[in-house]
């Protein structure tokens, strides 16, 4: 099995890249500009909001501060799944109640269906496919399906058997599982580009390879200062993604881990040969997820949520190409498959993920016209829509208590341990919980050591994984 190409912009990118031509920057900033609205981070989130704010305001009074080009971060680099906040039933209800989670529930489902819907009305081929989600070797993770039950939305998430799930796609690891219908896969380097190019066609100006050293506010509005210029706007939105935890108010309520994915080269006679044929994007229900899926033109995507916690507060080249993790996902590939273990890998990457205590996006004004949307947790594809309208609604002053995304807006957020010991930490529990995990797949039981790392996060009240 050959290695193929390991970078840190990852396959889709080059796809997106190869049908339209790789992107050159629009802009950097140098000097003082005004603006209305200023959003720093131009991945999902920043442009989702941009052009929810371009729907209601001038294009031409917003703009976009970018460290790289808009797009080419995690945003256009993750795994394409496009899913709902189905999986955070039972933490909402307990948080917020079943009115305002069947909300945010539904709120979810129409931001993927957004997606698609805006990509059509666009012209734009992002590869949009509602082909549902299916979550494998559920455990825990079928507490879920009591929680839509609980809120009158069975059909939300909907329990499968073992041989219902091999249907779908066979593996011999799979056992029984759940589906989530409303759920899709995209190809998110053709997806950014395509909301790069809209929002330069309607006159919002983009910043871009324009680091970002403070953000503050006063009495005028909000100021976004980097090396070469200041931007002076009325409101603030901060979409930065893992580079949140460079902003004061914010260090200590994310922390920084990596995920890794392997692409195969085309196999789709195999693919067909799994059942797999209808597409339908697959996780498992680990803390540590798999999540692996096909494409149209017949590759498998397979990537793995456990790579290592990152150093300090921004990621380091090894977060994004880390050649351990990357064989380690080649193994589980094959583990999962095994008809694949003598397929070529084309390419494999990874990046960092601003992982969430809650295991929930969070919304927060986190200081004078300022308002933030962080924390994915992986899941940021689907959602991402959902917050960046939020943020514009937000800016604008409509954002109400019934809004669909009220239970993703924190007033007193959760917050973690101070740096070394966050890194640490997270690093020790993170091997625990592998260690207990894969001696689960074996049929073993993990050492005493391994089950006590892996019991911290609960015992604090922190969620990892589904």
């Amino acid at each position: 099995m050959g290695s193929g190409t390991h970078d840190a912009f990852g396959w889709w990118l080059k796809d997106a890249w190869e049908s339209n031509g790789a992107p050159e920057v629009s802009e950097r900033l140098s000097g003082t500009k005004k603006f209305s609205y200023v959003i720093v981070g131009g991945g999902f989130t920043g442009m989702w909001a941009a052009l929810s704010l371009a729907r209601r305001v001038p294009p031409d009074s917003i703009c976009i501060v970018e460290s790289e080009i808009c797009g080419t971060g995690p945003s256009g680099r993750n795994g394409g799944f496009a899913d709902s906040l189905v999986h955070a039933m039972p933490r909402v209800i307990k948080e917020s109640g079943s009115a305002p989670a069947a909300r945010l529930l539904k709120a979810s489902e129409d931001a993927v269906a957004d997606i698609g819907r805006w990509a059509a009305e666009a012209g734009e081929d992002i590869w949009f496919r509602p082909v549902g989600q299916m979550i494998v070797n559920c455990g825990r993770g079928l507490e879920a399906v009591e929680a839509c039950r609980a809120i009158s939305r069975p059909d939300a998430l909907v329990p499968l058997s073992k041989d219902e799930v091999n249907q779908r796609c066979f593996s011999p690891v799979f056992e029984n599982g759940a589906i989530v219908p409303g759920a899709a896969t995209v190809n998110p380097g053709r997806l950014s580009m395509a909301l790069r190019r809209e929002l330069l066609k309607l006159g919002v100006r983009l910043f871009e390879q324009t680091r970002v050293t403070a953000l503050s506010s006063n009495s005028s509005g909000v100021q976004v200062r980097t090396a070469d210029g200041l931007v002076q706007a009325a409101q603030g939105i901060l979409a930065a993604g893992a580079g949140s935890t460079s902003f004061r108010g914010l260090k200590r309520e994310l922390t920084l881990t990596s995920s890794h994915i392997v692409m195969t080269e085309p196999v789709p006679e195999l693919i067909e040969s799994l059942g797999w044929g209808d597409g339908v994007a697959v996780t498992d229900a680990r803390h540590l997820v798999h999540y692996f899926r096909p494409t149209p033109d017949g590759r498998v995507l397979f990537g793995w949520g456990g790579g290592r916690i990152a150093s300090g507060v921004r990621p380091s080249s090894r977060d994004s190409i880390d050649a351990g993790v990357v064989a380690q996902v080649r193994k589980d590939l094959v583990r999962f498959f095994p008809g694949l273990g003598g397929v070529e890998i084309a390419h494999s990457w990874g990046g960092p993920v601003d992982a969430s205590p809650r295991h929930l996006p969070g919304l927060r004004a986190f200081a004078p016209g300022w308002h933030a949307a962080f924390g994915y947790t992986g899941n940021g594809v689907g959602p991402s829509r959902l917050c960046g309208d939020a943020l514009a609604d937000l800016s604008l002053g409509e954002f109400g208590p019934d809004h669909g995304a009220a239970p993703l807006l924190l007033s007193t957020p959760k917050r973690l341990p101070p740096e070394p010991f966050r890194r640490w930490g997270g690093e020790l529990i993170r091997r625990g919980i592998d260690s207990q995990e894969r001696a689960g797949e074996r049929g073993a039981s993990a050492g005493a050591l391994a089950r006590g790392l892996a019991g911290i996060p609960d015992r604090l009240g922190y969620r990892i994984g589904r």
